[in-house]
């Protein structure tokens, strides 16, 4: 992990190149302030650079270059502030009553005292899940305020990218790295890293133990003393002092022929003896000519093939002679291979398949089944009746028979869901949640890059509360909502893994990491000239949003989810994000999925079900002519009904069971038994056409 930390802040790990100047960089530890926590002290602590445009990338501590810090009576930190880094402080709580401890919080930074503004960036943070440190600066955990080591193999740091401001020394030639409030002595061991000129490749680590309040030197540096005795201070060099305390710069070496200080062996000569070299370029040799310079003198060549790749290659041979000849595919030192037509070196020819020697004598479909292998059957995975063994579709598919579910999205899928309203108003606040498969999978972070970019874009941006600290959930303290002018801080945008607001019990704080070329953590603070903006993540560098494996924020909650952004905003939202998955919460699993949402909904992976909505097969009667015709079906089910006119009156000589719209057709049965008769004819005296007599 230390090498993690490293390559985040842009670090090369080897060729390292240390400052090379009469001044020596420090640590000062200074007092700040008194009495702001009654009966205790606030003291910074900052490295004093050399050069004005040198640049401060990160504080670390490892296996190697333990990390120690250790207070007497432990240090102080507000319930006000929002997380470990000096990001957390917002001065615009200062004047309230009730917050007049908060200046006196103890926090981590690289060179900024509260929320970054312009073009300051937040501070991004690692710590190994075994050995936690960031809970020691938050009053809601565990250990906050106790001595605290960095010094496992993974390890931790605090750090910035190379040329953002924060971590230039400027006129002042300091840094600002930490600040603690306390009322005892303190002391420890800091590691840093510093871009000489802000030159990436110019790589210097510096350890500096403190007690008290000072400045402090590395042990490896000169940091002053008596008066030096001049002389050569190189054990390695042939005039080495041992009594000399300062090197005066008369440090020699042995020549090649061990003398100190000496010129070496003259020019044309080839030893200390005064010999030359020969044709071959040996020292004192005999041979007189190498006309072709391959270090063999031409009075023992051995002609033949010099090429050890070649089939013929002969090792006695010092000179080539042209006869260097490659094996062909059949094997033949220097043979012409497989015959025009032919497939391979046996004679045979591909058959329909493009198998060489195969029987298949037709492939109409140039499906790659031979005609005579073919299975019928439904191939589209989608429908109900699916074929995993057909080969060749045969119209069968149907895709309604087995209910309105055919298509749900399966597997890891994204939900956008509304949380409320008019939080801010005429605004809507959502959150986004990945849906997971198992109890214990492990969502590690949100990402995009080159391969893999990430975007989020809104109709008319999304709102930052003023009163929000950083970019992340962890800026979010639940303690000020019921203050009156704080109604809009559960409306900030924020970015997360797992929680919704400043970190309780076990859980960590947010990592984020961003290119100097394209930051995005802007877009989620109030104060940054892009607040509220879209945004994308697509460049080779990249960024990300993370938390360690191990840690309970990236687990799903009781509803298998869990929560990764929340955003408020007026108008329509569109997206597409990177997730990284360990399965099972098994680092070796590693599932990576790309989601691409437009409004709110539940979504498919890219590539995997139906993508957008929550809607499954679209079933219905797709016939226009039908009386119960579905513009919005995708397949006919069978539905369709169609008008038939009749007589729809069930008591009428004339009914018609199968009428669906009566047309005034009804009849009823006359005296005479006659369906629709006119009964018996004038005169007569019965049904017959009889008359009385």
């Amino acid at each position: 992990m230390s090498r993690f930390i490293l390559l985040c802040a842009g670090i090369m790990l080897s060729g390292l190149t240390y400052a090379q100047s009469e001044s020596l960089y420090s640590l000062t530890v200074s007092e700040h302030s008194t009495g702001i926590i009654e009966g205790q002290t606030t003291y910074r602590f900052y490295v004093d650079m050399v050069n004005s445009d040198d640049f401060l990338s990160s504080v670390y501590g490892n296996q190697e270059e333990n990390l120690e810090f250790s207070t007497e009576l432990g240090f102080y930190n507000s319930p006000f502030a929002t997380g470990a880094t000096a990001g957390g402080i917002n001065p615009a709580f200062f004047p309230f009553p009730g917050f007049e401890g908060l200046p006196a919080d103890s926090w981590l930074t690289i060179g900024i005292e509260s929320t970054p503004v312009g073009d300051e960036v937040s501070i991004s943070t690692v710590e190994d899940s075994a050995q936690p440190y960031l809970g020691a600066f938050t009053a809601t955990s565990s250990i906050s305020g106790q001595d605290f080591t960095i010094n496992t193999q993974t390890g931790g740091a605090w750090y910035v990218l190379n040329g953002t401001p924060n971590g230039l020394a400027g006129d002042d030639g300091q840094v600002l790295v930490m600040q603690i409030t306390t009322a005892g002595s303190f002391s420890g061991l800091l590691n840093v890293q510093i871009f000489e000129n802000g030159d990436g490749q110019s790589d210097i680590r510096k350890s500096f133990a403190f007690d008290g309040v000072g400045t402090f030197f590395d042990a490896n540096d000169d940091t002053g003393g008596p008066t030096p005795i001049l002389g050569c201070t190189d054990e390695t060099a042939c005039n080495y002092d041992a009594t000399a305390t300062s090197d005066d710069g008369s440090c020699a070496v042995a020549d090649e022929c061990g003398v100190c200080g000496g010129n070496g062996i003259a020019e044309g000569e080839c030893d200390c003896d005064g010999n030359t070299t020969d044709a071959l370029g040996i020292c004192g040799g005999s041979c007189t000519a190498d006309v072709d310079g391959n270090g063999v003198c031409d009075d023992q060549e051995v002609l033949g093939c010099t090429d050890d790749a070649a089939c013929n290659y002969d090792s006695t041979a010092t000179q080539d002679d042209g006869s260097c000849a490659e094996e062909d595919e059949c094997g033949v030192c220097g043979g012409d291979g497989i015959a025009v037509g032919e497939c391979d070196c046996d004679g045979n020819t591909s058959d329909a398949l493009g198998v060489c020697g195969g029987t298949c004598s037709s492939d109409n479909n140039d499906n790659g089944i031979c005609d005579d292998l073919e299975v019928m059957g439904c191939t589209d995975s989608a429908a109900c009746n699916y074929n995993e063994n057909a080969t060749e579709e045969d119209g069968s598919c149907d895709f309604c028979s087995c209910g309105e579910t055919t298509g749900m999205p399966t597997g890891y899928t994204l939900t956008v869901a509304e949380h409320a309203t008019d939080l801010v108003e005429g605004q809507t606040t959502y959150r986004v949640y990945v849906d997971m498969v198992n109890t214990e999978d492990f969502l590690s972070s949100v990402y995009g890059n080159e391969e893999e970019p990430m975007n989020f874009e809104t109709e008319d941006g999304f709102y930052n509360s003023p009163l929000a600290t950083g970019a992340t959930a962890g800026g979010i303290n639940p303690a000020f909502f019921p203050f009156p002018g704080f109604e809009s801080l559960p409306a900030d945008s924020w970015i997360t893994i797992g929680i919704e607001s400043t970190p309780v019990g076990d859980e960590v704080s947010i990592s984020t990491v961003e290119d100097s070329a394209q930051p995005y953590l802007g877009a989620f603070t109030a104060t940054s000239a892009t607040s509220g903006e879209d945004f994308a993540i697509n460049t080779q560098t990249g960024g990300a949003w993370y938390v360690l494996n191990g840690t309970p924020n990236g687990l799903p909650d009781e509803n298998g989810q869990v929560l990764v952004m929340q955003f408020t905003t007026a108008g329509s939202f569109n997206g597409s994000f990177n997730m990284q998955i360990f399965e099972n919460g098994q680092g070796e699993n590693d599932i990576r999925k790309t989601f691409t949402f437009d409004g709110a909904g539940t979504f498919s992976a890219d590539g995997e079900g139906n993508g957008g909505g929550t809607g499954g097969n679209a079933c219905g009667c797709t016939d226009e002519t039908a009386s119960n015709y579905d513009s919005e079906a995708q397949y006919d089910d069978g539905s369709c009904l169609f008008d038939v006119p009749g007589c729809t009156d069930a008591t009428a000589c004339n009914y018609n069971e199968d009428a669906t719209s009566d047309d005034d057709s009804c009849l009823q049965l006359d005296e005479c038994g006659v369906c629709g008769g006119n009964g018996i004819a004038d005169g007569a005296c019965d049904c017959d056409g009889n008359v009385l007599d």
